[in-house]
């Protein structure tokens, strides 16, 4: 009669029975792994949407279309007034312009930047305007100059300069904003042609440009530069 160890079967049991739980153990793991990695790569596929074409800009000038149409059109039918927008009439003849600036008198020219020269006007119910003008013909800028058109024609604050008006006939790139009478801020802070400016008056400039600002950021589109008054 042959004897059969009772100990050594019960040590096999053990050890089979803590392959089986690890085995079960692992596979758990490995099944939520996927599960996770499959729920993440839905919610990705779901989350991507298709980008629309973009829109390839023509080569040649482009009439502005931000107000419906085009003036230098309105002008060649005959019609020598502003056209009216959302935002009032903003649209200026070149004519009006040119008389406003005696022709771009070079005595007349205030400033000059990376847009091109600014001069000083007079429109014709004797407003003082800024009037900025761009490279005659030129389409470097013109991005920045339908931006402005759009963002500064809602721009109304007292801190900020107001947009009057714009032309873009005959291929210009003019903008026409409020004249400034005391001019830039840096001639007031480190010109010799005016007195020093006090303290209060200093901070009356901060909490004002503060102010316009915290418009810009929050009553109007975001992301705006513009020039704040002095």
């Amino acid at each position: 009669m042959r004897l059969v160890n009772v100990k050594g079967l019960h040590g096999e049991s053990k050890k089979g029975n803590v392959w089986i739980f690890v085995g079960l153990v692992v596979g758990g793991f490995v099944i939520v792994c996927l599960g996770v990695a499959a729920v993440l790569l839905i919610f990705k596929c779901k989350k991507k949407k298709p980008k629309p074409p973009r829109r390839v800009e023509s080569a040649g000038w482009t009439p502005l279309r931000v107000f419906g149409g085009s003036s230098y059109s309105r002008m060649s039918e005959g019609t020598a007034t502003t056209s009216p927008g959302p935002n009032g009439s903003l649209r200026i003849p070149f004519v009006d312009i040119q008389a406003s600036t005696n022709n771009f008198d070079k005595s007349l020219i205030i400033g000059m930047g990376g847009f091109g020269m600014v001069y000083k006007g007079v429109l014709k119910d004797n407003t003082k305007v800024a009037v900025k003008r761009g490279v005659p013909g030129s389409r470097q800028g013109l991005p920045e100059f339908q931006t402005e058109i759009t963002v500064f024609s809602k721009i109304r604050h007292r801190h900020l300069v107001s947009l009057v008006g714009y032309c873009e006939e005959q291929s210009e790139m003019i903008l026409v904003y409020e004249y400034m009478e005391n001019g830039p801020l840096k001639n007031h802070l480190y010109g010799l042609k005016h007195p020093p400016l006090s303290w209060k008056q200093r901070l009356e400039i901060c909490i004002g440009s503060a102010r316009g600002l915290h418009y810009l950021h929050t009553g109007s589109a975001q992301g705006t530069l513009c020039s704040a008054r002095c």
